[in-house]
């Protein structure tokens, strides 16, 4: 009950509003843009981000908290103790990857002279700055206070004895011990070729380094100044034999802001795509009908939204990244979703109504409809601001306000612009030009081109013509076409089947999926940092990361157990299979240990008990640590102020063979499990690691996330949509699309990260979107037969389903074709989000919906149909149960109530028909219509249950006599037309009900409840041709023959529902009886038509049924009222009381 009166409240505050609307349209159009144009200033205070180090990996990493612990125990100081395997920030730097353009051995004179040429040209390289020139040997990282180098090139005055075979070098690492130094060949060579005895024959790649020392006062400005000439030096120098790839500090931070300049030139193509679109969605061939500049205002609607959110979170603080400029194209889609919804409920309102009527009636229609697509989609994007990513967090805080200003602004600004074309549409102006044109029912001799460009709207004088009331062709070929195929049995089958193989397909690639966002996907697929990537992935794989082991807490290293320990954790971290041998590990225990094994030991260490804690940290501190292979270690070993006690030990240990993310991540989650395996608090780390923390996060976060998203949106659809099989449908629709998008955005390449995230948390809310809609049409349809609640739900919604994901991936369709992966993602993703949610929508959730109506309904169908509903003989004259009206048949409980439609007779000029006050007029009347063959009394009831009589006593008394011939399907009707049989035995069962509602919903006129004769226009009033004729003082003379749109043949206990079930009343005089006769055969003939129009009105029963159904629509909002009304007067009257 509950989530029922939120469905009633929001209809009838949006009728408020949209009545509100339409009645001062000026103010609701120029508040929005004032508000848009102050909010939008806030974009001068813009402060953009595009650190990836904090955008992309977690907040809360755990690699962030071993960063600094490092920090804290072993600080890097880079003017004097720099060590490029110790580093645990970037810095500044410049590096390069040289390889031969002929792909040979790189280790050959020729090449590796003008490998020394390029050096030593970056070293000469200088930049200005305070008035002084720099060079790399100014601003260098330092080593024992001396620049920095690259190792490799020692190898200088030997390169040609290594190319000769005559000097070799021992892969990957080789001492040399006349200058007792080691050289870790890894970091400087890739592509390595090895013999046997695992020395070099040939390589392929050359990686130098050059870091800055940022320490200095100013050093991080002059590194960037540094950088940027680095940059251009290398992009401007050729060489003949050699290729160099390039990458600074700074690269992956242009490549973010690149990305997003990227977008620009994209702006102006997607608003010209989307106002085709728009503009085109909204065209018909009425061109009154036609809402051009609505389409238009639609995308400007949206782009006021978009400046506005922006504004205000730029107000906020919160930072602008390069990502938040793909929602202005999600917007743009979203934001005509919502306008494409409100123009089709416009379209279904009833014309002749005043315009503030009908935006109400819009709104009222249309609340449901775009609160859910608004409120699920911006608390989608809430949940997601809940990830550990910056970057996902601050996207979906600027999305979800921008959906919220899309929202408001389309029930505001758009509705107003709504209005002013309503207006327009009122006075049957043009909807482009805005100038007056002639119906196309008048101008069937004007020329093709004034026919197809210079007509629409009604024609006064005959406001129901068909050829003025022609429906959407889209709309129609839904309902007509796609919805009776959808019945069929066999396309039922077939839409199972293929929703099973692509589950099938979806399941296989969720199975597949790669998880972490790659550095190089950062950059522009034209950027030059693609190069050095491919190099460095292609060459430097097999001995990437130098992993720094720190055990933090304070041990007894001379104690035998504790060594005991230590040299077990470093043998399992050895043993894991991403980790190289031992001859690689940096251990200083292993070599203290080694050192004090040798024989010649002694000579240092013969005054010291190395067995006790003081002389082995002593020994340790001012003997080992002092010779020149040892320096490394220097570092490593943090003793307390005393120098009594190691607090902090760290060693050093080389991965291999890791050839992509999903290695890194597993690499990643292996290590720590065996930190974390020791009693001892143990620590890793690496600088990539900060990064790397995604890949393992990305996959619980993702889950998590969209979990959590998937509960509450289930939540938010049982309370719009208060059904639980829908919602068991909604929530199956919501894991199915899951499971599509991510299995088929793998097949597509495109791995599970923070990227891709955002566009999961947002497939949570458009599945719900789309699903949601079908399944509150669905089940809101008046109609009982499943079929038909297929039929009314996708007339109802499948054109804005099909127009609002048609236009999100127009909106987005730019993004296909931008140089890089993070927008390409969001297209990819966004693209499969829209197509199976909308294909879910219009062709599985239909399908589904009938199969459990109908197997929920088998059983209880028979029992409504059961006599049971009659009642017992000794109640009221008429079972009044619930009652709803589809336009084309009268329900009740379940079953089609069969009644001929009203005929049209002679009327005479200026005759109303008033309200009769009392049975005793309407005896009064009786008396004087009876002689009447030329025209229609005023006071006789030409509603439901026309006949004759003026009583409903006598109506009843009279059906008793008279045959039971009901029209049924057309070949009643011909046989009627051909015998001129005028008999209609049921004329007037509900003279009493359109008596008691004429009498409150009608001043003048007449009025039937829940169904309209063809004779009066819509509010029930004599059409204005009728009133021409008359006025001529012609009778019309109009034969027409009524018709019922259910072509089942009605049984007798379908007739006998609406006979009286009490004693008869008393007799009538034999007067009486030939007079009731008369009437009866004069009034409720049904005769051949010959006139022009209805003759054309039969041929277009389709043109009828949607009148009806418009006409259901007004009469829909009272039928409760009415129908408890209706009872309580007929049964009073069954009492002896007269109707109140």
């Amino acid at each position: 009950m509950s989530c029922r009166c939120i469905d009633t409240a929001l209809s009838i505050s949006f009728e408020k509003l949209g009545r509100l609307i339409g009645q001062y349209p000026g103010y609701f159009v120029i508040v929005p843009i004032l508000l848009a144009a102050l909010l939008a200033t806030g974009l001068q205070r813009l402060h953009y981000e595009d650190d990836p180090e904090y955008l992309f990996s977690p907040s809360d990493g755990r690699s962030k908290t071993e960063r600094a612990i490092i920090d804290d125990y072993f600080p890097m100081n880079y003017s004097s103790n720099f060590n490029l395997g110790r580093i645990t920030h970037k810095g500044r730097f410049g590096r390069i990857i040289v390889v031969a353009k002929d792909d040979s051995n790189i280790l050959r004179r020729q090449i590796w002279d003008e490998i020394m040429q390029l050096d030593q040209s970056i070293r000469n390289m200088s930049i200005e700055w305070d008035d002084t020139q720099w060079t790399y040997d100014d601003l260098c990282a330092k080593h024992e206070f001396k620049c920095w180098h690259n190792d490799i090139l020692d190898f200088d005055n030997r390169i040609t004895e290594i190319e000769e075979k005559k000097f070799f070098l021992k892969y990957p690492i080789w001492i040399n011990h006349n200058i007792y130094k080691a050289y870790f060949f890894p970091a400087y060579m890739g592509g390595v070729k090895e013999d046997a005895n695992n020395l070099v024959e040939s390589a392929k790649a050359i990686h130098l380094m050059y870091f800055l020392d940022t320490t200095i006062k100013k050093g991080d400005i002059r590194g960037h100044l540094w950088e940027q000439a680095f940059m251009k030096h290398i992009a401007n120098t050729k060489f003949k034999s050699i290729s160099v790839a390039r990458f600074v500090s700074t690269t992956l931070q242009t490549e973010l802001e690149a990305n997003t300049h990227s977008l620009v030139p994209f702006f102006s193509i997607t608003i010209i795509i989307m106002l085709i679109f728009s503009v085109g969605t909204c065209m018909m061939a009425d061109w009154v009908l036609s809402k051009p500049w609505l389409g238009l205002l639609g995308c400007v609607s949206a782009g006021f939204a978009v400046a506005a959110a922006f504004g205000l979170c730029v107000y906020c603080g919160i930072e602008m990244i390069g990502i938040n400029l793909a929602a202005p194209f999600l917007m743009l889609g979203v934001g005509m979703d919502d306008a494409f919804v409100l123009l089709a409920a416009w379209r279904r309102t009833n014309p002749l109504m005043t315009v503030s009527e009908r935006l109400g009636h819009t709104y009222s229609e249309a609340a449901v409809s775009i609160t859910i697509t608004s409120v699920t989609n911006f608390i989608s994007f809430m949940i997601g601001t809940i990830t550990p990513f910056p970057s996902v967090r601050i996207f979906c805080i600027y999305t979800a306000v921008a959906v919220l200003f899309t929202y408001i602004y389309h029930i505001t600004f758009f509705g107003g612009c709504m209005a002013f074309f309503g207006h327009a549409e009122r006075r049957n102006l043009h909807g482009l030009l805005c100038i007056p044109v002639m119906p196309k029912s008048l101008a069937e001799g004007k020329g093709y081109f004034f026919r197809m460009l210079c007509t629409g709207g009604k024609n006064p004088a005959d406001p129901n013509n068909p050829k003025d009331n022609k429906e959407h062709i889209m709309m129609i070929f839904f309902r007509d076409v796609l919805a009776n195929a959808l019945n069929r049995t066999p396309i039922k089958l077939l839409v199972i089947f293929v929703f099973f193989i692509y589950l099938s397909i979806g399941i296989y690639g969720c199975t597949m999926v790669k998880e972490g966002l790659d550095r190089r996907k950062l950059s522009r697929d034209d950027s030059y940092s693609v190069q050095f990537y491919d190099y460095e992935d292609r060459y430097f794989r097999e001995y990437p990361y130098r992993i720094q082991v720190v055990v933090n807490e304070t041990l007894n290293y001379a104690d035998p157990e504790v060594q005991k320990k230590i040299e077990s954790m470093l043998e399992k971290f050895e043993e894991s299979p991403f980790v190289a041998d031992k001859i690689l590990t940096e251990s200083w225990l292993r070599a203290y240990q080694t050192f004090l094994n040798q024989e010649d030991s002694f000579l240092f260490l013969q005054a010291l008990n190395i067995s006790d804690q003081l002389d082995f940290n002593r020994g340790l501190r001012d003997i080992f640590l002092h010779f020149p292979l040892t320096e490394a270690f220097r570092n490593d070993i943090v003793f307390n102020d005393d120098g009594s006690e190691i607090i902090a030990t760290r060693y050093i240990i080389q991965t291999k063979n890791i050839m992509d993310a999903n290695m890194e991540k597993e690499m990643l989650i292996g290590l720590r499990h065996i930190a974390d395996s020791f009693p001892t608090p143990v620590t890793i780390f690496h600088q990539y690691f900060i990064f790397f923390d995604q890949f393992v996060l990305v996959r619980s976060i993702s889950i998590q996330t969209i979990s959590v998203a998937a509960a509450v949106m289930m939540v938010i659809s049982l309370i719009f949509i208060p059904s639980p099989s829908c919602a068991i449908w909604v929530a199956f629709s919501i894991i199915s699309i899951e499971i599509g998008v991510i299995g088929y955005m793998t097949l597509w390449n495109v791995n599970l990260d923070s990227i891709s995230m955002i566009n999961l948390i947002m497939c949570i809310g458009f599945s719900v979107d789309f699903s949601a809609h079908i399944s509150y049409a669905y089940i809101s349809a008046n109609e009982i037969d499943p079929k038909e609640k297929v039929r009314s739900a996708l007339y109802s919604l499948g054109l804005p389903i099909f127009q609002g994901s048609v236009s999100t991936v127009l909106g987005i369709i730019a993004l296909a074709f931008a140089p890089s992966y993070v927008f390409v993602t969001f297209f990819k993703t966004v693209f499969l989000v829209m197509l199976f949610g909308a294909t879910h929508g219009v062709l599985l959730l239909p399908v589904l919906l009938s199969i459990t109506d109908l197997c929920c309904s088998s059983s209880s169908q028979s029992a409504k149909y059961k006599s049971s509903n009659l009642g017992d003989q000794n109640n009221p004259p008429f079972f009044v149960g619930d009652k709803h009206f589809d336009g084309k048949t009268i329900m009740q409980n379940g079953a089609p109530i069969f009644i001929p439609r009203p005929t049209f007779t002679e009327l005479a000029a200026d005759q109303k028909v008033p309200y009769r006050r009392s049975d005793e007029d309407c005896a009064t009347t009786s008396k004087s219509s009876a002689s009447s063959d030329g025209s229609v009394v005023a006071e006789k009831d030409l509603g439901l249950g026309t006949s004759a009589e003026e009583c409903s006593e006598g109506s009843w008394k009279g059906s008793k006599s008279q045959t039971n011939n009901v029209v049924t399907k057309q070949s009643d009707i011909n046989h009627m037309t051909d015998n001129n049989i005028s008999t209609n035995a049921y004329a007037n069962m509900l003279r009493d009900w359109s008596q008691v509602s004429a009498k409150q919903y009608s001043n003048n006129g007449h009025t039937n409840d829940g169904y309209i004769s063809d004779s009066t226009d819509f509010y029930g009033h004599y059409s204005s041709k009728n009133k021409q004729n008359q006025s001529k003082g012609m009778t019309t003379g109009q034969h027409r023959i009524s018709v019922y749109h259910q072509i089942a043949d009605a049984t007798h206990t379908d007739r006998n529902v609406w006979e009286r079930q009490s004693a008869p009343s008393a007799p009538s005089t034999s007067k009486n009886k030939k007079t009731d006769k008369n009437k009866d055969k004069s009034e409720n003939s049904y005769l051949v038509e010959v006139d022009a129009t209805h003759r054309h009105r039969e041929k277009d029963r389709d043109d009828q049924r949607h009148r009806d159904r418009e006409r259901h629509r007004i009469l829909n909002n009272n039928i409760e009222v009415m129908s408890s009304r209706i009872d309580r007067n007929i049964a009073n009257r069954y009492n002896g009381f007269r109707p109140q």
